[in-house]
């Protein structure tokens, strides 16, 4: 079985757009279905809490890989965070 990565925000936690959501499950069912192994490539977007990354399989053929990732917080935190990246 080949391997493909997949770049993209997914989230099992339902923290994306329901439309969003539907196009990643049906591309990777498509290409779960003509013979890939597919790893899902995601950056954690969940806001509200501080997130590890973790590699877990979410259905056979299929592997979701997160990376850290800390919270936004309050808008303190990002208006400083925005001050400093540029």
């Amino acid at each position: 079985m080949r391997k493909i990565l997949y770049l993209c925000y997914y989230s099992e936690k339902n923290n994306t757009s329901p439309a969003a959501q539907n196009k990643v499950d049906y591309i990777i069912d498509t290409l779960v279905k003509t013979g890939y192994e597919t790893e899902i490539v995601s950056a954690e977007i969940d806001s509200d809490v501080k997130a590890k990354g973790e590699r877990k399989e979410i259905r056979k053929g299929v592997t979701l890989k997160t990376f850290d990732c800390l919270s936004n917080g309050n808008l303190i935190k990002r208006l400083l965070r925005r001050a400093f990246l540029r």
